[in-house]
C-alpha cells in the first residue's frame, strides 16, 4: 500500500514538473518570436524612413532646407507606428497582421519605431528605437 501511495505522489510531482517545464518552454518560445518581430519592425521602420519618407522630403526640401528640417527631429525623433509601417508594402502589412493576431493584447498604435536623424542627415544617417507598449485589453 505504501508503495502505491509513493508511486502516486511521484507521478503527481512528475506531472507538475512536466507542466511547469512545458509552460517555461512555450513562454520562452513566444518571447523569442516577439523579439524576432521587434527586430523586423525596427528594420521595417528604418526602411520606411530611408527608402520612402526621406526621399519624399528631399523632393520638397532641397539641400540645406532638408538638413534644417531633419535637425528638428534629431532629439524627439520621427515616429512610425504599425499603421504607418503596414501601408508601405504587402509584406509589411502581412507581418503586422500576423503580429496583431498572435499578440491580441497589442494594438497597432502600441508599437512605435522612432527614427532619430543625425548629421550629416542623409537617408541612412539615423539611429532608431522601438517601443512596445502593449496593454491588456
Amino acid at each position: 500500500m505504501k508503495k502505491k501511495i509513493f508511486l502516486l505522489i511521484l507521478l503527481i510531482v512528475l506531472l507538475i514538473a512536466l507542466g511547469f517545464l512545458s509552460f517555461v518552454f512555450f513562454s520562452n518560445m513566444k518571447e523569442k518570436q516577439k523579439d524576432e518581430y521587434i527586430n523586423e519592425f525596427t528594420t521595417m521602420g528604418e526602411t520606411l524612413y530611408s527608402d520612402y519618407y526621406y526621399k519624399v522630403l528631399s523632393i520638397d526640401k532641397p539641400g540645406e532646407e532638408l538638413t534644417k528640417f531633419l535637425k528638428k527631429f534629431d532629439v524627439i525623433g520621427l515616429k512610425f507606428d504599425l499603421n504607418s509601417i503596414q501601408t508601405y508594402s504587402k509584406d509589411y502589412n502581412q507581418k503586422v497582421e500576423e503580429f496583431i493576431k498572435k499578440y491580441d493584447n497589442c494594438k497597432k498604435e502600441d508599437v512605435v519605431v522612432t527614427i532619430f536623424p543625425k548629421s550629416p542627415y542623409g537617408n541612412t544617417d539615423f539611429n532608431s528605437k522601438i517601443q512596445i507598449d502593449c496593454k491588456t485589453k
